[in-house]
């Protein structure tokens, strides 16, 4: 099982929409990561590889006794 471990997240283009109770923000972020796992059938083998690209994310926020609490999120790889 691939692990992912998180180097960078540079957000920009954000934007927050908030309708009552309730906010949305979108936005684009550039995302440094490495995915590390184990070698093949189970050997202690343990590789690390680096990735980066471009991902649209959504969240929405839900107002509860006066704190926001993230209800959904999602992000997808941004097309080139």
């Amino acid at each position: 099982m691939e692990k992912v471990t998180y180097q960078a997240i540079d957000v920009h283009e954000l934007k927050i929409r908030i309708y009552g109770n309730v906010a949305i923000s979108n936005s684009l972020a550039t995302v440094k990561f490495a995915l590390r796992g184990k070698g093949f059938q189970g050997t202690q083998t343990i590789y690390y590889t680096p990735q980066s690209g471009e991902f649209r994310l959504t969240r929405v926020w839900v107002r509860q006794d006066g704190d926001w609490k993230l209800v959904s999120f999602q992000s997808t790889q941004a097309g080139e």
